[in-house]
């Protein structure tokens, strides 16, 4: 998404997402969040990411994947973004992976 990483692109992005989310009306979803172009944002964006976490914790979330670049895109991700806690998360750097691995864990939880 063009922009995605400063406060205007970061608010859109959420928004476009929460309005997603809610068409699911409190049923369960997987989401998949795809940084691999991410190489920075300021602190106002990680903010509203910590609160977009923090919402998305409380919908009916099953299972989390974030696709990254890099081990210290995560580091600071991690110390900005405290609220990436949830049972079933799981970081990749690829998205094939992440994909494959989102997919079993569906297979699981519907199981």
């Amino acid at each position: 998404m063009l922009d995605a990483f400063n406060i205007a692109g970061i608010r859109a992005c959420i928004e476009e997402v929460r309005s997603s989310i809610d068409d699911f009306k409190g049923g369960e979803f997987c989401l998949m969040v795809n940084l691999l172009h991410l190489f920075g944002a300021t602190p106002e964006v990680y903010k509203e990411i910590y609160k977009f976490k923090l919402w998305v914790n409380n919908q009916n979330l099953i299972v989390l994947t974030v696709v990254l670049t890099s081990p210290a895109i995560l580091s600071i991700i991690s110390l900005h973004v405290a609220s990436l806690e949830h049972k079933r998360t799981k970081l990749f750097t690829k998205e094939s992976d992440a994909v494959n691995w989102l997919n079993k864990q569906k297979d699981i939880v519907n199981n």
